[in-house]
């Protein structure tokens, strides 16, 4: 009797095992649009995905099953899911397709954490959704990550199995493994530089130099290398100019008075050789054309998200010429000006056409 009332006991608690493994274990979905459904679903009641630009793309397949069309599809799938589950915070496949051109990116280029931002930065996603799968002997295993752009931090993270036949396998597209003992080599890391650099800018500065006076320089560069460019433009100099005062009997002769000096404004024409380094700090050597040849110009500048600071020094000569005096109401000859200047830059960079640079 006490051998039966045990045996009953043990059987009520092997009942009660296989009930929780039942309950934890989970069921293959039998098509992966479900699968992808319950994805979205899960996700879109994560508080930390809450008011949040998403972007579905990168997922990686283990060991030999890794297939660039496969993960598009999958993609595909899990896009229509979250844009039913989240609406207007998904960005549309076909404008990634757009951006993954643009920046000449691979599948597994997806995985670098650079690459990453590159991503969020031109797609305005602050969540990128990627993940791995895997096929086993009855099952596609699928894993799915959310993860913050800005942080690298993964918000959530879930898991599905989804059966073979309601997965679109193609024998042509994917070759499925008859075991697990494949180990997947390291996805390659990105060897493309993907900082967005311009090809044409033109840049307008002030530089003040004391006394007061400044400089107003407005340029056109071409950059034909990631590091190096050419430019052409011209800078204004408000500047004092000495002069000597003649009479009228001995006008251009001796004179008459010690020197003085006048404000003057004069144009000068230039080209420029410029060199950058990574995206923020450029040195410019500018040579001027035309009377001024003599006179050169150099600066390093710092573009703060295209708002420019710098110091230059600039050197040269003005030529011997004659200018209008108010006060004394004639012409005057100003002698050769010979001038050394240290500036300070203030200035605004207006990228026209950018790129990204290998």
């Amino acid at each position: 009797m006490q051998f039966y009332k045990l045996q009953k006991y043990f059987l009520f608690v092997f009942l009660i095992i296989i009930f929780f493994c039942a309950k934890n274990s989970q069921a293959a979905f039998s098509s992966m649009q479900e699968a992808a459904d319950k994805v979205a679903k899960d996700f879109a009641t994560k508080k930390d995905l809450k008011n949040k630009k998403i972007v579905v793309i990168g997922f990686r397949g283990l060991f030999n099953s890794n297939s660039e069309v496969f993960s598009q599809i999958i993609e595909s799938e899990l896009t229509t899911s979250f844009i039913n589950a989240i609406p207007q915070k998904i960005v549309a496949r076909i404008y990634m397709d757009e951006i993954l051109e643009e920046l000449q990116f691979s599948n597994t280029d997806i995985f670098n954490e650079e690459n990453r931002k590159q991503i969020g930065l031109l797609s305005s996603a602050d969540i990128i959704v990627s993940g791995t799968y895997r096929f086993e002997k009855n099952n596609l295993s699928l894993t799915v990550q959310a993860i913050d752009l800005e942080t690298g931090i993964a918000l959530a993270s879930t898991k599905v199995e989804i059966k073979k036949s309601g997965v679109p396998i193609n024998p042509d597209i994917i070759e499925i493994p008859d075991n697990n003992n494949y180990s997947a080599p390291a996805p390659k890391r990105s060897s493309k530089n993907s900082t967005r650099l311009p090809v044409i800018d033109i840049e307008a500065d002030i530089a003040y130099y004391g006394q007061p006076k400044v400089s107003y320089n407005l340029s056109t560069n071409f950059y034909f290398s990631k590091y190096m460019g050419v430019g052409i433009g011209g800078v204004v100099f408000d500047m004092e100019l000495s002069y000597a005062y003649y009479d009228e009997s001995e006008e251009y002769r001796s004179p008459l008075y010690t020197k003085n000096s006048i404000d003057q404004t004069f144009y000068m024409p230039y080209l420029s050789l410029v060199l950058r380094w990574r995206k923020s700090l450029t040195f410019t050597y500018s040579h001027a054309l035309g009377e001024y040849v003599g006179t050169w110009r150099m600066n390093l500048k710092y573009d703060m998200r295209n708002v420019i600071f710098g110091i230059g020094l600039t050197q040269g000569n003005i030529p011997p010429t004659t200018v209008y005096v108010d006060s004394i109401d004639r012409h005057v000859p100003v002698e050769e000006e010979f001038y050394s200047l240290w500036e300070v830059i203030i200035g605004y960079r207006l990228p026209i056409i950018s790129r990204y640079w290998e």
